[in-house]
């Protein structure tokens, strides 16, 4: 991803912060929020689904991938352009 952002100006920021403390630190916010405020907004949130439920955990700690040998094998799939063919014509576009 980061030749495609610098084709377009941007950079990468040289810090990381996993995913899970981003999201545990939001949970607790929400949590703190309910807590705070009067009932309404604590029904307002449960009504609309913004807190993570352990359904979110679960998914977020969950590993999909994607393997391009398994979809030639088991569906036949046959790429139409070649690593660096896709990735010239990638960054052709991006650079507009």
């Amino acid at each position: 991803m980061e030749p495609f952002l610098m084709l377009k100006g941007y950079s990468v920021a040289n810090t990381w912060i996993p995913y899970e403390v981003i999201l545990y630190f939001l949970t607790a916010l929400c949590f703190l929020i309910k807590w705070l405020f009067p009932k309404p907004l604590k029904q307002a949130l449960d009504r609309n689904g913004t807190l993570p439920t352990a359904e979110t955990y679960q998914m977020i700690h969950s590993q999909m991938g994607f393997s391009a040998s398994k979809a030639q094998m088991y569906l036949g799939y046959k790429p139409i352009y070649s690593t660096q063919e896709s990735f010239n014509r990638a960054a052709k576009f991006y650079e507009k």
